[in-house]
């Protein structure tokens, strides 16, 4: 069992902060050898947090003598790898304390393709355990409804489900193009802004602006946010449904249209990712350049022979968009016949992501990698990187 020290500072998550304790079996104490843990939501202040720490001479002698290692936690999208400043400001701090590559790490939840010099860090998506251990009573009722659903020849209302909830530049520009091909009145889609609507303020500027346009489509669009048909939309706007999940609105619809937090940074595949594979849904993923790739390399299977996605290798999340759309206005136009078969022929494939998923975040599996990862920052003095797919064989 680790000893550990919370460190102090801003932006401090310390929801994410004693879940990593749990899933790691992690005790607050400072024994011989000990780990400092920075938990953020943001990285905007960690290096002025670390520099404040290390002001302790006795903190910073533990470190030197390898007593010690710092571990910043980020416990939502944000890598120092998107921006070189943070990156050689942590570096400089390595030089100038003298302390070894191994001193100073970094627990992200996105997937980079790159480490960081003189700093270790491990792709820990965070967000998908908090997910997954917050829904292990769904698991069976989700398999159960499956298997059911599987035996009988029962039609789906939606030939998809679509839920945004924060305003967000894709998700925009999605919902205006679904809006455009007649494709939301047909099928379960949600926009709810509650990031926007809690003061009841949004400016038609702001679509505008995003969109590059000023037509009848905006106009309507306009006047339909927020938009619901998932959940009543004063629960919706009230921040809860991040872990939630509305069983039968997946359940009724044949594929999911599922939007990442973020369109522009590495590959961040949060619960919106996983929605779809708790509930047995083939899925297109409007997020992250290179998405569908990194799932791959997690493990999961996507769905090329049924799905064209070309769009997962395009650089500008515009073009990924006008792809999606293309398709998702292909598979809507398949009779229900045609798109029940569609659906069923994909049964092997669904049934894979499914029990994977359960594999790798399974709360003993993350915590003997990140133990792992920990453990060796106190044998080795060279930076470590581990990436997202690795780290499961050990």
């Amino acid at each position: 069992m680790k000893s550990i020290f919370k460190i102090k500072g801003k932006n401090l998550d310390d929801h994410s902060y004693n879940k990593l304790i749990e899933i790691c079996g992690w005790k607050e104490n400072k024994d011989e050898e000990y780990l400092s843990i920075l938990p953020i939501n943001h990285l905007s202040n960690a290096h002025t947090d670390i520099l404040s720490y290390l002001k302790d001479e006795e903190k910073l002698k533990h470190l030197k003598e390898n007593k010690s290692k710092i571990l910043i936690f980020l416990t939502d999208q944000g890598d120092p790898r998107n921006d070189k400043r943070i990156c050689d400001k942590f570096g400089k701090v390595v030089d100038e304390y003298g302390l070894s590559e191994t001193s100073i790490s970094f627990l992200t939840c996105e997937a980079g393709d790159y480490h960081i010099p003189k700093l270790s860090l491990l792709e820990y998506n965070f967000p998908l355990t908090e997910f997954y251990t917050s829904n292990l009573d769904t698991l069976d009722l989700t398999e159960q409804m499956f298997k059911y659903v599987s035996s009988k020849k029962h039609k789906r209302p939606n030939k998809f489900c679509c839920f945004n909830g924060s305003f967000k530049n894709h998700r925009t520009m999605l919902f205006y193009k679904l809006l455009k091909n007649n494709l939301i009145e047909r099928n379960s889609v949600s926009y709810t802004c509650y990031d926007k609507f809690e003061d009841g303020i949004i400016d038609k500027s702001e679509l505008i602006d995003i969109l590059g346009i000023h037509d009848k489509y905006v106009d309507t669009m306009f006047d339909l946010l927020p938009y619901c048909t998932d959940s009543v939309l004063k629960d919706a706007n009230s921040g809860v449904h991040t872990y939630d999940i509305n069983i039968v609105a997946h359940f009724s619809s044949y594929f999911n249209l599922c939007t990442s937090s973020g369109y522009g940074g590495f590959p961040y595949l949060d619960d919106k990712t996983y929605k779809p594979i708790l509930t047995f849904q083939p899925f297109i993923i409007v997020g992250e350049k290179n998405s569908l790739e990194t799932m791959r390399k997690v493990g999961f299977k996507t769905f090329d022979n049924w799905i064209d996605e070309s769009y997962d290798s395009k650089d500008d999340y515009r073009e990924r968009i006008r792809l999606i759309t293309t398709e998702v206005k292909r598979i809507c136009g398949m009779s229900i016949e045609e798109i029940d078969y569609w659906y069923r022929d994909m049964h092997d494939i669904l049934y894979h992501n499914f029990n994977h998923m359960k594999k790798i975040f399974d709360s003993q599996v993350q915590g003997k990698r990140i133990n792992k990862f920990v453990d060796d920052l106190f044998i080795n003095t060279k930076s470590s990187y581990v990436k997202i797919y690795e780290g499961y064989d050990e």
